[in-house]
């Protein structure tokens, strides 16, 4: 499955942090894909993997080596979004969390990166269309015009 683009939707609480969480450790694991996981609300933490990686119940050193695989990016914004997502464009570039902040101790080419999971994207473009701040009406007339 290349190319694919996939949209999970749902309410509050409703398990879809939970699911793009395994499908990071499956691919990482099971698959040996590097992963890029896009998390604009910083909701993915050790504690939130624990469960799911005691679950998988492999040896620790197979873990360490999936998990290195899996790069985890906060952006703060929608451009800090756009530029993690370039550097996946340009194999030459390495994925090294000046996009946002990050975990994990190795930095992966993004010519390895096999896939993106971006986790509440609607956390990054609400700020755009929010009509309360001065910026968000002009940036809601851009996207409506692009």
């Amino acid at each position: 499955m290349t190319g694919e683009v996939v949209e999970i939707c749902g309410g509050w609480g409703e398990g879809k942090t939970s699911l793009c969480v395994q499908l990071a450790l499956h691919a990482a694991l099971r698959q040996g894909m590097h992963t890029l996981f896009i998390d604009p609300s910083a909701s993915v933490s050790p504690s939130k993997l624990a469960p799911f990686i005691e679950a998988l119940s492999e040896e620790e050193e197979v873990m360490e080596k999936a998990l290195s695989r899996i790069k985890v990016t906060s952006p703060a914004d929608i451009w800090g979004l756009f530029r993690a997502l370039e550097k996946t464009y340009h194999p030459c570039i390495t994925l090294d969390g000046s996009a946002g902040s990050s975990s994990g101790s190795n930095s992966q080419s993004a010519g390895k990166l096999k896939l993106v999971i971006v986790d509440s994207l609607s956390n990054l473009v609400m700020p755009l269309l929010d009509g309360t701040r001065k910026e968000g009406l002009s940036r809601k007339a851009y996207f409506e015009f692009v």
